[in-house]
C-alpha cells in the first residue's frame, strides 16, 4: 500500500510540474513575440529618421548628391500626405515631416534606401 501511495504522489508531482513548465513556456513564447514586435517598430522609426535626417542632408547640398539609408527592415512601405513622409508595416505606422520636396517609389521596400536630390526634390527610391 506504501509503494502505490508513493507513486501516485510522484505521479501527481510530475503532473504539478509538467503544468508549470508549459505555463512558463507560454509565456516565454508570448514575451518573444512582444519583443520582435516591439524591436521591429524601433527599426521602423530608425529607418524613418534615417530617411528624414539624409533628405534634408542632400536637400541642404543640392542637384546630384546621394545617400544611403542602411537598416535591417524588410517589407515595409512609404506613403506620402503633404509633407509627410509616413512609413508603415502590418499594423505599425510612424509619420515624419520632411525638410523640403520629395517623392518616392511605390512599393515593398527592404533593406537599404536611396536618397537623392534630382530636378529640384528629394527621391527616395529602393537600392
Amino acid at each position: 500500500m506504501q509503494k502505490g501511495q508513493l507513486s501516485l504522489e510522484f505521479l501527481l508531482l510530475l503532473l504539478l510540474f509538467l503544468c508549470l513548465i508549459s505555463i512558463s513556456f507560454f509565456a516565454l513564447t508570448k514575451t518573444k513575440g512582444f519583443v520582435e514586435a516591439e524591436l521591429e517598430k524601433k527599426e521602423m522609426k530608425k529607418m524613418l529618421l534615417g530617411i528624414s535626417s539624409e533628405a534634408e542632408f542632400v536637400c541642404a547640398l543640392g542637384e546630384g548628391n546621394v545617400q544611403i539609408v542602411k537598416g535591417k527592415l524588410n517589407g515595409f512601405s512609404l506613403e506620402k500626405e503633404g509633407e509627410i513622409l509616413r512609413i508603415m508595416k502590418g499594423d505599425a505606422q510612424f509619420e515624419e515631416k520632411m525638410p523640403c520636396a520629395f517623392y518616392f517609389e511605390e512599393g515593398e521596400y527592404g533593406g537599404s534606401v536611396l536618397v537623392a536630390y534630382e530636378d529640384g526634390a528629394v527621391r527616395i527610391r529602393k537600392s
